[in-house]
């Protein structure tokens, strides 16, 4: 059973997955089982659907957001345990708050906002070992800071979602401890930019 069809159990008709990165499901589980971490970072959780989706993915999971849009009801209805919930006031705080703690693998979804992506790659990108960023596409300012910042680097790839030529997320490698650019495992899927 999916991630997406429990949540359907669990909500019934209040479940919508418009806007969500859930959507996502197979390039999720693909990456994660690929990358295997360890401890995962989700900033900017919203609803809560993708938290629970890494939850089955690894055992420690660290969501953070600014306030709960019903992830931690969510979390509680589906019996999920093994979620670290830590919200934040402001930057200042969530800096504060994440400060020498290592993550294997970082989920960027929170503040869209050119500068809030910029701030959040700021206090990962030292501590972790791979970012993925949600809404890399000329819609957001994700699109344009990776663009500004990352790409040309070598390690930032493009990953077109589920069987289409609409880019959906970016990876970004930092640390590469699975050898995914030298083992040939970035398909067709993922274009490096």
């Amino acid at each position: 059973m999916t991630t997406i069809d429990k949540l359907q159990n669990v909500l019934g008709r209040n479940y919508s997955t418009t806007g969500s990165a859930i959507t996502w499901e197979p390039t999720f589980r693909k990456v994660i089982n690929k990358i295997k971490p360890s401890t995962i970072l989700e900033i900017g959780v919203w609803r809560g659907y993708v938290t629970s989706l890494l939850s089955e993915l690894c055992q420690n999971v660290t969501a953070l957001d600014i306030q709960d849009h019903g992830g931690v009801a969510l979390w509680d209805k589906l019996e999920i345990d093994n979620i670290e919930r830590i919200m934040c006031v402001d930057n200042n705080d969530k800096k504060n708050k994440l400060e020498k703690r290592h993550f294997d693998f970082v989920f960027i979804d929170g503040d869209h906002s050119y500068a809030g992506v910029e701030f959040d790659y700021s206090i990962t990108k030292e501590t972790c070992d791979y970012i993925f960023f949600h809404d890399y596409n000329d819609k957001y300012p994700v699109f344009k800071f990776i663009n500004d910042t990352l790409t040309g680097t070598g390690n930032c790839w493009q990953i077109l979602g589920n069987d289409t030529n609409v880019s959906v997320f970016a990876l970004v490698v930092i640390n590469d401890t699975m050898d995914l650019i030298g083992s040939g495992w970035l398909d067709d899927n993922f274009k490096r930019i």
